[in-house]
């Protein structure tokens, strides 16, 4: 019996051994297979981003195609187009001109719009119901009526083919009373509206801050480029800024941001109807020299790229570039005849942007750039008006209207 115990003793021992070494092998082929699959998931990941990275900046490279293409014609199209051809111009998400053509009117747009057109250009034509000369007849009436029924912003919504009011406090007596004028109008959207703030702060924090004032009561703000004018019949250099930095009780000395620096006076401003913004002369003195350029300026410094032009009218759903105290960001026009109030002034023709800006950023540049013909061009188009709430959508004054109202021959730079 002893013996037959000892070898089923044997015979355990030698099967133990025979299972450790066949789940041994086992775990070594599962690790091996874990560490295939591991790899294998790896580079498929890294393959998925990777196409999804090229993905993305194929989508980038054809907005930005689309979106030059669209700029150049939309220049060409707007100086020609009557306003009672069409109820709307548009760049949409894909970079694509939008044409929003009045009913039986169809051909003599399109007519106009092929000879502008790129070959490879896409362009989508859309119905509307009324056309701009229409919608800016109901806007201009409403103008006149802004603080009598508390009207704060206006505009016109170019891709849904409305003029659209903003009302303080909204409520149903303050729409009924509006519509009453309008006699109930069916191209006007009325919305309750946030007030729009000045983006004027006394606190400093980089190098495109500008002071107005003297050095213990002033306004801060920011600097939009440098300009060549005509004063007292001679030539003459210096800076814009927003109208609104320039107070008379504070003085028309302007500083740098360390409110030492004396680089300049203001001459002339506005801060109404169509212009907010301000000329200041360059004051060069014996031991300073303030020199201009034709770059924008942020928080890290001179920015790549030059100004190429000043001015520039462009489509709702160009996207447009903010430069200011409080460094820069980008958006895209949402509306390019807007009218509110701010700061208790009524302005209009502004435009309007879904860019972000805050307190500090008056005054500071607008800038666009569009390639054509392999020719990257930037255009200095407005200077920063306000923003939502004091820290929200900004709005700008076109370039081209602060040109006429100020004076100035053209933007300049060393």
């Amino acid at each position: 019996m002893k013996e037959c115990f000892e070898q089923q003793k044997v015979i355990l021992n030698l099967l133990r051994k025979e299972v450790e070494v066949v789940m041994k092998k086992s775990i070594c082929i599962l690790s091996a297979l874990v560490l295939v699959f591991g790899i294998f998931c790896s580079a498929f990941t890294a393959l998925a981003e990777s196409k999804e990275g090229d993905i993305e900046k194929d989508i980038v490279a054809e907005f930005d195609k689309n979106h030059s293409m669209s700029i150049v014609s939309h220049f060409d199209i707007i100086e020609e187009i009557d306003d009672d051809l069409y109820g709307g111009i548009y760049i949409d998400s894909n970079g694509n001109l939008n044409i929003l053509t009045v009913d039986g009117k169809f051909a003599q747009a399109k007519e106009l719009i092929s000879s502008h057109q790129k070959s490879d250009q896409t362009v989508i034509y859309r119905t509307a119901d009324f056309s701009m000369k229409y919608l800016f007849s109901v806007k201009d009436e409403l103008f006149t009526k802004m603080e009598e029924y508390d009207i704060i912003e206006m505009g016109i919504d170019e891709i849904n083919n409305k003029v659209y009011v903003g009302i303080q406090d909204l409520d149903e007596i303050k729409e009924k009373k509006v519509r009453e004028i309008l006699n109930d109008e069916k191209c006007v959207v009325i919305k309750s509206a946030d007030n729009m703030v000045p983006c004027t702060t006394h606190t400093m924090k980089n190098g495109s801050a500008i002071n107005i004032g003297n050095t213990t009561d002033a306004l801060y703000g920011s600097m939009a480029l440098g300009i060549k004018f005509t004063h007292n019949g001679t030539d003459r250099y210096g800076y814009l800024t927003a109208g609104h930095n320039y107070s008379s009780s504070y003085g028309s000395n302007a500083y740098l941001g360390d409110g030492i620096s004396k680089f300049g006076d203001v001459i002339k401003y506005q801060w109404s109807g169509s212009v907010d913004a301000a000329l200041i002369e360059r004051k060069n003195t014996s031991s300073i020299t303030f020199y201009m350029t034709n770059k924008f300026i942020d928080d890290t410094g001179y920015t790549t790229g030059s100004i190429s032009y000043a001015g520039g009218d462009f489509a709702v759903g160009t996207k447009v570039w903010k430069y200011g105290r409080n460094g820069y960001g980008f958006g895209y026009i949402t509306d390019r005849n807007y009218s509110y109030t701010a700061g208790g002034v009524k302005l209009t023709d502004m435009v309007m942007t879904d860019c972000f800006a805050s307190s500090g950023d008056s005054g500071g540049a607008v800038k666009v750039d569009y390639n054509a013909g392999g020719l990257v061009y930037t255009y200095a188009t407005g200077i920063v008006q306000s923003a939502t709430n004091g820290a929200g959508n900004m709005s700008y004054t076109k370039m081209t209207n602060a040109k006429s109202a100020l004076g100035f021959d053209r933007y300049i730079g060393y």
